[in-house]
């Protein structure tokens, strides 16, 4: 966990800026994208991270308060262990706080989500043609000095972004810490598009615009993947041969929950494709 400069966006980045934190001087979760050249960091689920600068939590409010209430039947009091979105059982988990205020919470919730998502999409928007703009610099003759700065643009945006857009209720824990990490990610997305405008003009290319896709198609052809079919294939089979073996193995065995029973059975996204 790099929790040791602190819990914030930025502390989190402090800590991956810091080579003396891995063996190689580089975070291994650096990943270089592939059209802009630009090292990445992707955030991973920072759910916690995140609810430690919402309303909840600074009022007291625990994880199990929402996820895990206590519920009673037959005059017995119990904690309960379905419970995934308490918006699905309101009664046990936000009226216990919030009262009678049903309709008024699920209204307050979609708005915060719509607000969120609305930012969160212009941000991905203008950091993918970041991404696609800095690939043409570099197809114009663009050197690695002349990109430096916009580069780290790139990165600061990719991983704010990435931190919001992993999180699995980040419009919810902390809606205001989400719109402001969106904010700075879109800031640092438009920076590195002006950087990389210049370097492009040094080049001779004057008004470029980075190319707008309609579907996958579109993306999978203009990165020039290899045969898509192929990967599914694999990945069915790989499903079908191994990953529903160990699903049977782990039920015989008892080590699979109870609540997962069934699950080798279950239709996924790979699954539909591995039936087409």
């Amino acid at each position: 966990m790099p929790w040791s400069k602190g819990l914030s966006v930025e502390e989190t980045e402090v800590y991956y800026d810091d080579g003396s934190n891995f063996p190689d001087g580089k975070p291994s979760v650096h990943i270089v994208n592939e059209f802009s050249k630009a090292p990445t960091i992707l955030a991973e689920h920072p759910d916690f991270e995140l609810f430690q600068k919402g309303v909840h939590a600074k009022n007291g409010v625990a994880c199990a308060d929402c996820h895990l209430p206590y519920a009673s039947e037959g005059g017995s009091k119990f904690t309960h262990h379905s419970m995934s979105k308490p918006l699905e059982n309101m009664d046990k988990s936000c009226l216990n706080c919030h009262g009678n205020k049903e309709k008024q919470l699920r209204e307050i919730v979609a708005e915060k989500k719509q607000r969120v998502d609305t930012l969160g999409k212009k941000t991905l928007d203008n950091l993918a043609k970041a991404h696609l703009e800095a690939k043409k610099a570099w197809e114009a003759g663009a050197k690695e000095e002349e990109m430096k700065e916009a580069l780290n643009f790139i990165r600061k945006a990719q991983w704010r972004y990435s931190y919001v857009r992993s999180s699995f209720g980040a419009y919810f824990h902390a809606t205001d810490e989400s719109l402001r990490i969106y904010g700075d990610a879109n800031d640092y997305a438009q920076k590195a598009r002006i950087e990389i405008i210049k370097v492009l003009a040094k080049h001779g290319v004057i008004g470029y615009e980075a190319p707008e896709f309609q579907t996958k198609e579109e993306v999978f052809k203009y990165a020039n993947l290899p045969n898509r079919e192929n990967f599914i294939k694999e990945k069915c089979e790989w499903i079908y041969a191994t990953g529903r073996k160990w699903l049977k193995e782990a039920k015989e065995k008892g080590t699979l929950s109870e609540e997962l029973y069934g699950i080798e059975n279950s239709i996924t996204w790979h699954d539909l494709n591995c039936k087409k």
